[in-house]
């Protein structure tokens, strides 16, 4: 049985226990901070004659846009903190939160048996990417990410629990469910000890 949510469940995780800093945005705004980035390289190149004049101008570009991206969010995170109290660290870690909290009621449709606290406690072991043939396009490319999330055995005792998370790289669609990574084997010669 698979459970399919919108969001990337792992970086759900990383946004709350990691502090808020300008690689946060980032990995939080990529679709943005790619269509921007293209659409600024496009124009740099069209205007500029040397290669390295549009280098510089571009990592200028580039990091003053994300500077002034952290300080708008730095001021927005104050208001937050200000109006909803300290708890909340910034804008995508309290967003994480609220996934989080609903996703502990949903993994239990697919027998897995957690709560809030030990969800933090996960840990990605393993990454994976192969292109896949999918319904709606011809080719895809297909992540699937292997998170260890403590959870509650059927006896009540804490023990590990390995979760799948498969993602086609340009959906939203994430799918949950309890998986492990196939094991590679290799040919080894077998020492005769006679």
């Amino acid at each position: 049985m698979k459970l399919v949510i919108n969001y990337d469940f792992f970086n759900a995780i990383r946004n709350v226990n990691e502090p808020y800093t300008p690689l946060k945005i980032v990995r939080n705004r990529k679709r943005y901070f790619i269509t921007y980035g293209a659409l600024v390289t496009a124009l740099d190149f069209a205007t500029k004659t040397k290669p390295a004049q549009t280098i510089l101008s571009l990592a200028f570009m580039y990091g003053s846009f994300i500077t002034a991206d952290y300080i708008v969010e730095l001021i927005a995170n104050s208001i937050i903190k200000n109006k909803y109290g300290e708890d909340n660290k910034d804008i995508y870690a309290g967003l994480s939160k609220i996934y989080l909290s609903d996703l502990v009621d949903q993994l239990t449709e697919i027998n897995v048996k957690t709560n809030y606290d030990m969800l933090l406690k996960s840990e990605l072991y393993e990454k994976e990417y192969k292109f896949e043939h999918n319904e709606k396009t011809l080719l895809a490319l297909t992540e699937k990410k292997y998170i260890y999330v403590p959870t509650y055995g059927f006896d009540g005792k804490e023990q590990t629990t390995s979760i799948l998370q498969e993602h086609d790289i340009g959906t939203r669609d994430y799918t949950l469910s309890v998986g492990e990574p196939d094991k590679q084997y290799r040919l080894v010669r077998a020492k005769n000890h006679a």
